[in-house]
């Protein structure tokens, strides 16, 4: 079995088309675990092409299945650090080519600054802020234009075990929440982590490791987890 068919067998795409995709640039996807079974979302990492150009190959190696993206809800990937303008327009127009404008979330740290914010969002691009735990501003959340926010990993994990790191995440939530955008946390590490995150309402999760680890081997996919969080799970 190709390594791609845990994942995108839901798809519904050929085999031929799979085994095309596993055997050219090395990336990792992951799966977000929603509580809405329509939305279907994935983060792309690369495992060697990095920075812009990573950027536009791994859109590029995407859009090589039509069928695997018209199922995409979104699809995350990092914005490459010290991003220009001129390269965010580039990355728009490769995202448009491939039939991915609407659905790419670009990853960005508060120090982006807010040119870079604005500039995604009139190329069409929707903005994740990333790294958001106990030292972030809330200035941070709501002045930027944003879709989402990332939730710093060492605070999810503090959450469980720590109360006081526990009344920070559910602020943070609850700010994404009136604020009407959503909440990501990625990589949990245990079973207890993923359900502590889906139980604080965080909308999109994920959990273990990637369903494509090695783009030259063979995997298997982790059993989806149920997942518990209360509501709207679609980007709007």
């Amino acid at each position: 079995m190709d390594l791609l068919v845990p994942l995108l067998a839901r798809a519904r795409i050929g085999v031929r088309d799979m085994q095309a995709h596993s055997t050219r640039e090395p990336y990792i996807l992951l799966e977000y675990q929603s509580n809405e079974p329509r939305v279907f979302g994935v983060e792309v990492r690369p495992r060697e092409a990095r920075g812009f150009q990573g950027v536009i190959a791994a859109l590029r190696w995407l859009g090589r299945s039509k069928a695997f993206i018209n199922e995409l809800t979104f699809v995350v990937m990092a914005l490459p650090r010290r991003a220009q303008i001129h390269e965010i327009q580039q990355i728009a127009r490769c995202a448009s080519a491939e039939g991915l404008v609407n659905k790419l979330c670009l990853v960005a740290p508060p120090r982006a600054g807010s040119t870079i914010f604005q500039e995604l969002r009139h190329a069409g691009i929707r903005t994740l802020l990333s790294g958001v735990g106990s030292n972030s501003r809330f200035s941070d959340i709501a002045d930027h234009c944003i879709d989402g926010i990332v939730i710093e990993p060492g605070l999810l994990s503090n959450a469980a075990g720590d109360p006081g790191a526990a009344s920070i995440l559910d602020a943070i939530v609850a700010l994404s929440a009136n604020l009407g955008i959503k909440s990501f946390a990625n990589d949990c590490v245990s079973q207890s982590e993923f359900d502590f995150a889906t139980s604080a309402g965080i909308t999109y999760v994920t959990f273990g490791r990637p369903y494509l680890d090695k783009p030259t081997s063979r995997t298997t996919a982790r059993p989806r987890s149920t997942f518990r969080a209360a509501g709207d799970s679609m980007l709007s």
